[in-house]
């Protein structure tokens, strides 16, 4: 490990209770860490008297709002709060937060999956629900490795405006027998999470497989949260707990043993790398595509390491 994101780092001090509050607009924060997270993403600086007249606090949780409000003495009637649009993230579990990113765009999928966006999201794990048993509890394995998230920030830079999706697609992804179910495998740990990947496969008209979705969603999961300049030689610290062995392999370097074993799927390229980028992998399955740090918009399975003047 020699490259770390600040992002992963704060994430990690903000879950383990390190630092109380984020200054940033960014809503990554929230998928990451969960409702531990309260962010301060707008301030009003009045230059005349030199101090802060207003700030905005956002969270991915409404406990976590209504905590910090009642430390400060406010209440959180219409002028001083506004509630998600879409609270796609309340008890969320961290494999289903990764998944709504994924979907949505983020890092790690940017411009997310082709059809999908908050509201057609919201709209179908609402389906889900709907369509459970009166009473049921949804079981989340996936629960227990992190903090749950709750509200959709005002600030968030993801896509709202989506068509209306319909339902079926939910209703059928709920309609597999209770046998089915039992034999066949979680992949997320999930069972939300496990159908809104595969409404994605779905709706994806790029038509991507789950696997390459999905390890998308793993590289948001178990990106480690070292600080920048740490010894190679430390541990990875991941915000909820090591990664499944095998990962894939194009996750490998996010393995706490870089001799680990990893799965081939997806299928992963290999970029030449050059000057300014080093020797990385890429997914095949997104085909022939663009490595920025070239000058010349080489294609990365053509790239034979041409460095820039």
């Amino acid at each position: 490990f020699f490259f770390y994101e600040a992002d992963y780092a704060i994430c990690y001090r903000v879950v383990n209770g390190k630092t109380d509050i984020v200054l940033a607009n960014d809503c990554d924060y929230k998928v990451a860490a969960g409702g531990a997270c309260l962010a301060i993403s707008d301030f009003k600086y009045e230059s005349r008297t030199k101090t802060i007249q207003d700030i905005t606090l956002t969270s991915g949780s409404r406990m976590t709002i209504e905590s910090a409000a009642s430390a400060a003495g406010i209440d959180l009637d219409k002028k001083h709060y506004k509630a998600a649009t879409y609270p796609l993230l309340d008890n969320a579990s961290p494999a289903l937060r990764a998944l709504i990113a994924v979907g949505t765009g983020c890092d790690t999928l940017p411009g997310g999956v082709s059809g999908i966006a908050v509201k057609g999201i919201s709209n179908f794990l609402q389906g889900i629900a709907d369509s459970s048993n009166a009473g049921a509890t949804n079981t989340n394995t996936a629960d227990t490795i992190g903090p749950t998230l709750g509200s959709r920030s005002n600030t968030d830079h993801r896509r709202e405006d989506s068509s209306d999706v319909i339902l079926d697609s939910a209703q059928k992804s709920n309609a597999a027998s209770n046998t089915e179910e039992e034999t066949t495998p979680s992949v997320t740990g999930d069972s939300r999470a496990d159908r809104l990947l595969e409404w994605y496969v779905e709706m994806d008209a790029k038509k991507r497989s789950g696997a390459v979705l999905w390890t998308c969603a793993q590289a948001l999961l178990y990106q480690p949260g070292n600080i920048v300049g740490t010894s190679p030689l430390l541990p990875p610290l991941y915000l909820h707990g090591p990664p499944p062995s095998p990962l894939p392999k194009y996750l490998q370097q996010y393995n706490s043993n870089p001799y680990a074993i990893t799965k081939d799927e997806p299928e992963t390229g290999v970029c030449p790398g050059n000057g300014i980028c080093g020797k990385h992998l890429y997914l095949k399955e997104d085909g022939v595509v663009t490595c920025t740090s070239f000058r010349d918009n080489v294609p990365v399975r053509n790239t034979r390491g041409k460095k820039d003047d």
